[in-house]
């Protein structure tokens, strides 16, 4: 803690002041530090195929000082469906089925999920495979996905790590 002498209620009340504003600044950069952090670690696990998800994640800050709001999100259009379903496999299980293929179980799992619907609906595609093909220069390529990818990408590091994003914040305010 750093001493001075001060003198007379301006001079209290200009030093409070300043503190103030000096805490406002730190914990702003604080909370933009937590929200970068969280987006780095949602990042880690989120289920890529070919990247537009993981690329649509962005942090964005509104306001100053105490007001400031971060805002950590993913754009892409189906960012919602991808992290609230639970029926869809991801990381390790993904590659396991793109091996081996879809257990009965898991195909069952899957049907509930849609509604029991045996036929598809006319128009409708019929089920996709579960492996990821790229084309490239006439070779089809099957490509694996990371093993920790998984839905709940952006809720789950922020449960888990909200400690660590608090200490962040926390330290901010500390520097002077």
């Amino acid at each position: 803690m750093a001493k001075s002498n001060v003198t007379g209620l301006k001079g209290v009340l200009k030093g409070l002041n300043e503190r103030l504003k000096k805490d406002a600044r730190n914990a702003q950069r604080g909370l933009l530090e937590a929200g970068r952090e969280l987006e780095r670690d949602s990042k880690e696990i989120v289920p890529v195929d070919l990247g537009p998800l993981k690329a649509s994640g962005s942090t964005k800050a509104e306001g100053r000082g105490f007001e400031r709001k971060v805002t950590v999100q993913y754009e892409a259009a189906y960012a919602v469906y991808v992290h609230e379903n639970p029926n869809a496999a991801h990381g390790a299980e993904f590659n396991r089925e793109s091996k081996e293929g879809r257990s009965d179980e898991r195909k069952a799992t899957l049907a509930e999920a849609r509604g029991k619907r045996k036929k598809p609906v006319k128009g409708q595609k019929k089920e996709k495979q579960t492996t990821t093909r790229i084309k490239k220069k006439g070779k089809v390529i099957q490509k694996n996905r990371g093993p920790n990818q998984q839905y709940k990408f952006l809720e789950r590091p922020a449960r888990e790590n909200r400690k660590k994003y608090i200490d962040k914040v926390r330290e901010e305010m500390r520097k002077k």
